[in-house]
């Protein structure tokens, strides 16, 4: 399947690492891989996809319940080109993973972390300082944005056309 450039396996419940590692090792040129909904799914599936799709460019992993800052690291580590991150209410990512993408990944345009409840003003600031050509940012739900991360966000994402900060703080 070196063809594949588009996977989606969103609302799969009994999609698992063992399908998703397969996949990666077979399928390396992938461009887009949609995982929402997949709560049997770990850092073990995003690492082998982060270490094998080198390609990836857009990511859409939505209420994945055991998604953790490790698999995000490597996300960012293995994938500095990717554009597109969506991580909407992976409950375990903090601002670790926001620190690493603000590191690793200056050009992602679309970040969706709403409903990431562990994310604070830190995390938001960084990215915002360092992903300054980001266009779309939702961090609706993330309960510790303050007004300082709406402050940096004006301050640095002079690009942004698109920001969601409903039931935040602010």
């Amino acid at each position: 399947c070196h063809n594949l450039k588009v996977l989606d396996v969103s609302c799969n419940k009994k999609m698992t690492d063992l399908s998703l590692v397969k996949i990666a090792q077979y399928c390396c040129n992938i461009e887009e891989i949609r995982i929402a909904g997949c709560d049997r799914v770990t850092d073990v599936s995003l690492t082998s996809l982060a270490e094998s799709c080198p390609n990836i460019g857009s990511l859409i992993m939505m209420s994945c319940s055991k998604i953790t800052d490790v698999g995000i690291k490597r996300l960012a580590e293995y994938l500095p080109i990717i554009v597109n991150l969506f991580i909407s209410d992976c409950t375990k990512i903090t601002d670790v993973s926001m620190n690493k993408i603000a590191e690793c990944c200056p050009n992602i345009k679309h970040l969706h972390i709403n409903g990431c409840l562990n994310i604070t003003d830190n995390g938001v600031i960084r990215m915002a300082m360092c992903c300054r050509g980001i266009r779309v940012l939702n961090v609706a739900g993330c309960c510790s944005i303050t007004d300082e991360s709406i402050f940096s966000i004006a301050k640095y994402c002079c690009d942004i056309i698109e920001l969601h900060i409903q039931s935040t703080y602010v």
